[in-house]
């Protein structure tokens, strides 16, 4: 017995003659565009990025294999002493979680506290194919002291793009003053997101905003401020900022909205931001003895590109 025919309708056989080949079967036609290219960053108070003891140190061995996702990390609340051993560390264990190289960066020492006295850097990491391309620690900004400093930092190797048009990405990490020390944390806090808009030299003289960028004739700049506010910025917002993650979530042990995200508007209008609270297992506790990696949970940005165009996918 013959094997059964495939009658296909009219235009479609039609078209598979036109084109002198044959017709795809469903399976091999394409209907969606590829996933649009993304920049996954991972933004976390790291309590020191102590290694106190053995199962803090197996605690950050696994917690290793989650931040390998990212494609950046930005770690706040590493005293000296971690860049010489701790930070390499992690490096190694990111490299072997995801198979590839990455780099990194520091800020210089960073003072905070009621007296001062407290010294901390900021660390970024990057994932190859991804390179740190210009970075800058700001120690105030307008006339005020920052607590531990801006660290910022220019992303090269992505191909974030609106509508075709590739876009920069730069990103700053923060610690803000804590809740006993409200004051001086709001006003810095209300400093920075009033001039870092308006001050060139406080974004690595990248434009903020696309009207800014049409005029100098660049690309459009992607800006986002993560880390720990010690606050939900929300009050503190002009109208250039968009904070992404609500009150609701809660980003540390006590359940405090702490730690957030917050974008230029532009930002928002030009990449799809999503944001998420990395929630951790338990939280370490000083009063009651609770040891962990943080009392705060990493949170995580992901920029992808909109529109037609910045489609072209990078392997992770």
């Amino acid at each position: 017995t013959p094997p059964p025919r495939l009658t296909l309708p009219p235009t479609v056989a039609l078209s598979a003659k036109a084109r002198g080949k044959q017709p795809a079967s469903a399976s091999q036609r394409i209907v969606f565009a590829p996933a649009p290219e993304a920049l996954v960053v991972i933004a976390f108070n790291t309590l020191g990025l102590r290694d106190h003891d053995d199962a803090t140190r197996d605690e950050w061995a696994v917690a290793a294999e989650v931040l390998a996702s990212a494609d950046v990390l930005l770690l706040s609340e590493v005293p000296p002493a971690a860049l010489r051993k701790r930070v390499p560390t992690l490096k190694a264990q990111l490299e072997a979680a995801s198979g590839v190289t990455w780099s990194w960066l520091h800020s210089l020492p960073c003072t905070g506290g009621a007296v001062g006295g407290k010294v901390e850097h900021h660390v970024a990491l990057a994932k190859a194919p991804l390179e740190l391309a210009a970075s800058q620690t700001l120690s105030s900004i307008g006339g005020c002291k920052l607590d531990y400093g801006l660290f910022t930092v220019r992303v090269e190797g992505h191909a974030l793009a609106c509508n075709g048009e590739v876009m920069d990405v730069v990103l700053s990490s923060l610690h803000m003053p804590p809740a006993k020390r409200a004051s001086m944390r709001d006003r810095q806090l209300e400093r920075l997101l009033t001039q870092y808009p308006q001050q060139a030299d406080a974004r690595l003289a990248t434009p903020f905003g696309a009207h800014a960028a049409h005029e100098a004739r660049r690309p459009f700049c992607a800006h986002a401020l993560l880390g720990d506010f010690n606050r939900h910025p929300g009050e503190l917002l002009t109208p250039e900022w968009r904070a992404l993650i609500p009150r609701a979530a809660a980003t540390s042990g006590g359940g405090g909205a702490y730690d957030n995200i917050v974008v230029s508007a532009d930002t928002a209008e030009r990449a799809n931001c999503s944001w998420e609270v990395l929630r951790l297992d338990h939280y370490a506790n000083a009063r009651t003895g609770q040891k962990g990696i943080s009392d705060h949970a990493p949170v995580q940005l992901t920029l992808k590109s909109i529109g037609s165009g910045g489609y072209a996918h990078r392997a992770r």
